[in-house]
């Protein structure tokens, strides 16, 4: 079961609630939709091209066994690694 979540842009790591509302926002400016933003509570996790995507994250995130669960569209240049002992204290 997932215990922690990395945001999209890999800067913040939160501890998953099973329980908290995950909710799926549009991103909207003059009356333009740009994007969907995928939240847990308040806290920010990642944005998606449309609610299909945003819906299957949402999916993906359910049904993984991994502690760690990362949001994906994000391209590292590296390999980035968390120990979890560090995320002991998220």
């Amino acid at each position: 079961m997932v215990k922690h979540i990395v945001s999209q842009d890999r800067d913040t790591i939160f501890k998953f609630d099973p329980d908290s509302a995950l909710l799926i926002l549009p991103v909207v400016h003059n009356s333009v939709i740009w994007g969907i933003n995928l939240m847990m509570g308040s806290k920010f996790l990642g944005t998606f091209d449309d609610e299909t995507a945003a819906v299957q994250e949402v999916s993906n995130l359910f049904s993984r066994s991994d502690e760690i669960y990362p949001i994906t569209g994000y391209e590292c240049p590296y390999d980035e690694v968390f120990e979890l002992e560090e995320l002991d204290n998220v």
